[in-house]
């Protein structure tokens, strides 16, 4: 892909890849993401890294249950929200 896609498919990931649940997962998690009815989650730290997971059962939105809860952990422990604010480490 062309690097001057990247900020567009990103945005769309964000807003609307996660179907009717986009925006809890934009609110909870805050990674751009696509999911399947596969059971599959594939989410993207800009810049970083993507971070895929596969589990089923679906909910009723047909994103993977544990999936979900796996990035909701992730994006809280390692602090990936795209909107969580840098905290310098030098005192």
């Amino acid at each position: 892909m062309k690097a001057e896609y990247v900020r567009d498919l990103l945005t769309v990931m964000y807003t609307c890849e996660m179907y009717d649940f986009a925006g809890e997962w934009a609110y909870n998690v805050g990674l751009p993401a696509k999911s399947g009815v596969s059971g599959c989650i594939l989410g993207v730290v800009p810049g970083h890294m993507g971070i895929a997971v596969f589990s089923r059962p679906l909910d009723h939105y047909g994103n993977s249950t544990r999936g979900v809860k796996v990035f909701e952990e992730l994006s809280r422990r390692l602090q990936l929200h795209i909107f969580h604010p840098y905290e310098s480490q030098q005192n």
